[in-house]
């Protein structure tokens, strides 16, 4: 398991991207099984992970997103090694695991706009990042 102050490298990385992810998946009280699948197809597209190594990086992800201080650590770490756009792509990826299931909690929806903030992302930032998120979702992407 990674320490949240120190990320080091890709996989740490990509740790706490699926963390922040899991978070918005936590934020209704439920698990759905499509946002499950969601996260592990953002991984794999966008993060590049093996089939493989889904299921433990989600595993890490469900611990330590439930961690106290998490979301903040995470999301200066990510802060620091990432421009403008790859965060505004990472707020993105959060709206599809979000939207995944066809609905928008409103413990989500806060859950995103906290991460936004902790990643120092404009309102309009976090509205195209949804408006976004809905074209290119699918259901039959996750099903």
């Amino acid at each position: 398991m990674i320490e949240e102050d120190s990320i080091t490298n890709d996989d740490d990385l990509i740790t706490a991207a699926a963390s922040l992810m899991f978070a918005v998946i936590l934020a209704d009280g439920r698990i759905k099984s499509v946002e499950l699948l969601a996260l592990g197809e953002i991984l794999k597209k966008h993060f590049g992970v093996q089939e493989s190594s889904i299921k433990e990086i989600t595993k890490l992800a469900r611990l330590s997103s439930q961690r106290e201080g998490t979301l903040e650590s995470y999301a200066r770490n990510i802060r620091e090694i990432w421009g403008n756009a790859k965060r505004t792509q990472m707020l993105e990826h959060l709206w599809v695991v979000a939207l995944a299931d066809k609905q928008l909690h409103l413990n989500e929806d806060k859950i995103i706009h906290k991460i936004a903030s902790l990643l120092y992302l404009t309102e309009i930032q976090v509205e195209l990042a949804c408006n976004n998120a809905k074209k290119k979702i699918s259901y039959d992407d996750f099903a």
